[in-house]
């Protein structure tokens, strides 16, 4: 049955992909947003007059932000995409008997061979059941089976902070615009000294 487990192992090779561009592309989008609001809350509060701290705080919820989307990636990839029957699960979540063939085919699949020789189980119910199971996956719709709309969620949230920047530079204008530079590059030299 090599042909079976081909086109079950094609299905999860395409929903692997596409799990990892989904949560990809959201943890970038979230993350990104988050550091771009922490950056632009820091250089508020430096244009409101607040001194202390408010560099450190601003760079370090950008720090967080980051690495926090990056470990939340990094998690979810584990849980949906890493193996073939984490992609099985991922792929047939919402059909529980599907779920269940899907996940059986790949457990069994690398096995057939030993199957074979040992005669523990019927070969023939075994590439039937992996037959039917490559019958199943052929009709799933894989942008059904895994959805992108966390990825879009995080890229309207991206939108949403980068216009939230764009009002607000233009609002505080140059005062905002300097503070801005102060918590990316830090206090000039000279304004310490003068200070």
């Amino acid at each position: 049955m090599p042909v079976a487990v081909g086109e079950i192992s094609r299905v999860l090779d395409g929903a692997r992909r596409r799990q990892v561009r989904v949560v990809l592309l959201a943890a970038l989008a979230f993350g990104v947003a988050a550091a771009l609001l922490s950056l632009l809350l820091g250089a508020a509060a430096l244009a409101l007059g607040m001194r202390s701290g408010a560099r450190a705080a601003a760079l370090a919820g950008a720090a967080t932000a980051a690495l926090a989307a990056a470990a939340w990636a990094v998690r979810a990839l584990l849980r949906t995409a890493w193996t073939e029957e984490a992609a099985a699960r991922t792929v047939a979540r919402d059909e529980p008997a599907l779920r269940s063939d899907l996940v059986s085919s790949v457990e069994l699949a690398p096995q057939r061979e030993d199957i074979r020789a040992s005669g523990r189980y019927s070969l023939a119910l075994v590439d039937a059941h992996l037959e039917r199971t490559a019958e199943q996956v052929r009709a799933v719709d894989l942008s059904r089976a895994i959805p992108d709309r966390l990825a879009r969620q995080g890229g309207l949230a991206l939108l949403a902070v980068a216009v939230l920047h764009a009002v607000a530079l233009v609002a505080g204008g140059g005062t905002l615009a300097r503070a801005y530079g102060r918590v990316l590059a830090g206090d000039p030299r000279g304004a310490i000294a003068a200070a």
